[in-house]
């Protein structure tokens, strides 16, 4: 056997905001780093000081501490505190792959700029499981290892190789089950007092904590002693304890360094290493809070989700393709915005902040950096939109031009609504049918020539509208329905021209009280407001979808939990109001309203906790639209919490009996078992119906007809249920009054927070490929830019 090695890895797991604020937390980082710096200037034996693989903190202490910046770089640079890969410790689950790429980029570069190269490791010690794709985005970087906990259980090696739908490997080390990157303090010296290495029950410890580990190595002849443990100082004692170690196991090499020397070593060592692949998402066996996978944290908070997928769409799809377009356009997209913009979006995605499971403060906090992105966007669409000096505004105009650009790399055919503002001195109108109401009278014509009909579903009179930098007009807002293309990376101009007399256009889709139809599906609303959908190309029927079911919540941010005294209110008997709201030439959409009376709250009675016997009525307005052309309806679910202590699901009864189901993540598609792994019954921490997706779930039969629900709004937990109609459910509100280390909290049960969910519901044939799914889930996420002016002449194109 190889000699022994012991690498001891200090370090800390810097949580920026969680059961404190970000401030109260910044003021425990700069004492912290305070004494730090004192440790490592006074111990010249101690070696490595970890600094949980996040570069943020550095930003976050030297805005305290300025002067002790060249301080900070020297210990830096001379590996005495190691940084990066990460800006920030993120979930993996609740954030794009893009964004986990930016975050890296970030630790990187932060990096860079104190002169070093970031620490090579995967260090993901928190994280409430892992991506399939994570070894390849790591990979990426240059980094070969990791280290991980959640998402694995009692069964994973110390040691193995992780392996990555593409293929990428790294070499991981599970952490220790009990204590996870913190074992080494709470099995030795965090219970006692007195930490002096000469107190015998420290020795005794240190030998119990370490044969242990010896145990527990697979064949590796490497042990790793983890101290770093959530918020705590470095240990005066370390070296002391190192020099006991040394002492006690005379055979071994004892180290004091960057953990990834630990790996190049086994690397070299021709030990074969088990294996394994996908996504790590196993509960734990035992009580071990390091190491419980954590699941529902994918429920918690909708608006904060929400938020952060419209952000992420922003910049990913809308902002950076807009920097390149921009390269031929008058106006520049400045890049430093879009690097502030992805700042403020990264820093709102560590675990315990973009998860839901922290205090309230923390994302009201958030909303702020949300709101500092969406700011940004806007004000540098608007620029790029209305800055050309060719594209000048008029308020005599006789006519005008609809430019639109599309930001995906294809080219779009879409039914839009969009505004057109009219200056006020639009001279030609007409009136339905005898003066009841004034209509501008305007025909639009395509970049080719062609007249386009549409539809004005709305029209708002003396609206005030800003038009770039400090221009204000008066206007006669006219809100159209109408279908264009626009090329790939590309811009269109559809000119808007005055013209004497009616304008109609009274073609219509075909439809009726509660159907619609188009060349592809049909859409039938069923009496109890559920949607029967055909796919009219291969005759199969997905029916009852869109129902919801209502059940008790007594959990947190981390756990849904259902009171022992509970029940299920479910949509599926209910009737339904129907409203046809638009009906264009290319586009039909109904209004469906259900009520669901459900429990006000939950009741605790001494011990028991059950819902309350008071009812109220939680209103749910589904928006169905079908547009020509399109193989698929969009929904857009709207509604108002008014309850506290219950979760909402959408169910998706799809008829497919097949054992598997598909679900997005980033940068790869998963296929699922059905239902949950009935051999964990008496685990602590039991398999759990939910499971993660980027958007994206849905079955096929095994010639390859299905139905995929589709999403980018922020929808992130899904379930899929056993003899059931091939039941799918999809997360749409947890309420919870419990927060971590408070007696409860009001903004987290969401009371009269709006929501809305857009999703479409997409029938599956043989030749639909994944990729078919994501321009669908980039459709629902991103507009055409468009922006209208008004000319006096006739615009060209």
């Amino acid at each position: 056997m190889s000699k022994l090695d012991i690498y001891y890895f200090s370090a800390t797991h810097w949580d920026r905001e969680w059961y404190q604020d970000f401030q109260g937390f910044r003021y425990r980082l700069v004492k912290m780093t305070d004494a730090l710096l004192k440790l490592l200037e006074s111990d010249n034996a101690y070696k490595t000081f970890h600094f949980d693989g996040q570069t943020i903190v550095l930003e976050d202490y030297l805005e305290i501490r300025p002067e002790k910046r060249e301080l900070l770089k020297k210990m830096i640079l001379d590996g005495k505190i190691l940084i990066g890969p990460w800006y920030v410790m993120p979930d993996e689950f609740l954030v794009s792959g893009e964004s986990l790429i930016r975050n890296l980029m970030r630790g990187h570069a932060i990096s860079d700029s104190y002169g070093v190269e970031p620490w090579k490791f995967g260090y993901v010690c928190d994280c409430f499981g892992h991506i399939a794709q994570l070894p390849q985005i790591f990979s990426g970087f240059g980094i070969k290892y990791s280290t991980l906990g959640r998402g694995t259980n009692e069964d994973y090696p110390m040691f193995g190789n992780w392996y990555a739908p593409d293929g990428s490997s790294v070499l991981n080390f599970v952490l220790q089950p009990h204590g996870g990157y913190g074992a080494f303090k709470g099995d030795v010296y965090g219970p006692l007092k007195n930490r002096s290495v000469n107190n015998p029950e420290i020795v005794e410890r240190i030998k119990n904590y370490i044969d242990g580990e010896i145990k527990r190595s697979n064949g590796v002849p490497t042990v790793i002693l983890m101290d770093g443990l959530d918020h705590c100082p470095a240990l005066p004692e370390t070296t002391s304890y190192l020099n006991k170690i040394a002492e006690l196991y005379p055979e071994a090499e004892v180290h004091h360094c960057d953990l990834s020397e630990a790996f190049e070593k086994i690397e070299k060592s021709g030990v074969e290493l088990p294996s394994y692949e996908g996504e790590l998402n196993k509960t734990s066996k035992t009580l071990h809070p390091y190491l419980h996978l954590i699941t529902n944290t994918l429920s918690s908070y909708y608006p904060i989700k929400s938020e952060n997928c419209k952000c992420e769409n922003l910049l990913e799809k809308t902002l950076e393709p807009l920097a390149v377009m921009s390269m031929k356009h008058p106006i520049r997209i400045d890049r430093a915005y879009v690097s502030l913009a992805y700042k403020y979006l990264i820093q709102n995605h560590p675990h315990d902040s973009i998860c839901g499971c922290s205090i309230d403060q923390v994302h009201t906090d958030m909303k702020y950096r949300f709101d500092q992105v969406k700011e940004i966007g806007s004000a540098l669409c608007e620029d790029f939109l209305y800055g050309d000096p060719e594209f000048d505004w008029s308020e005599n105009s006789k006519c005008g031009v609809l430019r639109f650009y599309n930001t995906l790399a294809y080219p779009v055919t879409r039914t839009v609504t969009v505004n057109i503002d009219f200056p006020r001195s639009w001279s030609n109108f007409y009136a339905e049918p005898f003066g009841y109401e004034r209509i501008n009278s305007f025909r639009i014509y395509s970049p080719n020539g062609e007249e386009i009909p549409y539809k004005v579903i709305e029209i708002k009179r003396g609206s005030s509208r800003r038009k770039h930098s400090d221009k204000s007009f008066s206007v006669d807002a006219h809100t159209v329905t109408m279908t264009v293309t626009v090329p790939a990376l590309g811009r269109a101009d559809y000119k808007v021209v005055s013209v004497n007399g009616a304008v109609r256009h009274l073609s219509r889709m075909t439809s009726g009280q509660s159907f619609v139809e188009n060349e592809f599906v049909r859409v039938d609303i069923n009496h109890n407001g559920t949607l029967k959908i055909t796919d009219k190309k291969s005759g199969r029927i997905y029916d009852s979808l869109c129902s919801f079911n209502d059940d008790g919540e007594i959990g947190d941010g981390w756990y849904h939990a259902n009171p022992v005294n509970d029940f299920v209110v479910s949509s599926i008997c209910s009737s339904a109001d129907i409203e046809k709201v638009e009906d264009a030439p290319d586009r039909v959409v109904f209004k469906i309203t259900k009520i669901l009376n459900i429990p006000e709250e939950i009741v605790t009675d001494n011990i028991t906790k059950y819902r309350s016997p008071r009812r109220v009525d939680m209103r749910i307005d589904m928006f169905v639209g079908l547009s020509k052309g399109a193989q698929y309806p969009d929904v857009t679910v709207k509604t108002v919490n008014v309850a506290e202590g219950h979760r909402l699901k959408l169910m998706l009864p799809t008829g497919i009996e097949e054992n598997k189901y598909f679900a997005s993540q980033a940068f790869c598609f998963l296929e699922r078992e059905v239902g949950i792994d009935l051999t964990t019954q008496d685990y602590r921490e039991t398999d759990q119906y939910e499971k993660s997706t980027g958007g994206i779930i849905g079955k096929r039969t095994k010639d390859g007809y299905g139905l995929a629900f589709v999403s980018s709004c922020g929808i992130k937990e899904c379930a899929s249920y056993r003899g059931e109609e091939g039941m799918l459910a999809l997360t749409l509100l947890r309420s919870f009054r419990t927060t971590t280390r408070t007696d409860g909290e009001i903004k987290c049960r969401l009371i009269g927070v709006p929501l809305e969910y857009k999703f479409a519901l997409m029938p599956l044939s043989p030749e639909t490929t994944y990729l078919d799914m994501l321009k669908v889930s980039d459709s629902l996420a991103v507009d055409l830019l468009c922006a209208y002016c008004a000319t006096e002449t006739e615009a060209s194109s």
